[in-house]
């Protein structure tokens, strides 16, 4: 499975308002609710902050992958989000702050795809090239292209 046979264009939010890990996770299952997503947001905040709690997902070089495996999806469900300043407080493993953010949520039943999705993402934007292309991408749709684009490489 790529990453582009999950996200979708409506699911991509450049402009993330919050300054805590927490908060752009919300505003994130938030975007997902209103384009009809998913719709136990709250279950979802604590099944991922309980995730957060066993070790960070800020995987360095500026990237969060908040996840979760939930009983209450039945399909993998993508949300991007990005930080122009960048989240601070984001427990990242190096420390820097978090621009990017991937928060995924997979059926409970379906623990290998999740892993493969989290370490497709990983692999896609540890790249500088990928990663700066996001990071400076105009629009949602510039965004989504070059994703799009750069997931058919890792076929």
């Amino acid at each position: 499975m790529n990453i582009i046979d999950i996200l979708q264009k409506e699911n991509i939010e450049l402009n993330l308002k919050s300054d805590t890990k927490e908060g752009v996770i919300i505003e994130l299952l938030n975007l997902l609710k209103k384009n009809g997503a998913v719709d136990n947001i709250e279950g979802l905040q604590a099944e991922i902050l309980k995730r957060e709690q066993v070790m960070s997902t800020g995987i360095g070089k500026g990237i969060g992958l908040p996840h979760c495996k939930s009983k209450s999806s039945d399909n993998m469900i993508l949300a991007v989000g990005r930080h122009k300043k960048g989240i601070v407080d984001y427990d990242s493993l190096d420390d820097e702050p978090v621009k990017l953010i991937f928060l995924l949520i997979s059926p409970e039943d379906k623990p290998n795809d999740h892993i493969n999705m989290l370490a497709r993402i990983s692999r896609i934007v540890k790249l500088d090239y990928i990663r700066n292309s996001l990071v400076t991408a105009g629009s949602s749709k510039k965004f989504f292209e070059t994703v799009k684009n750069e997931d058919k490489k890792f076929l």
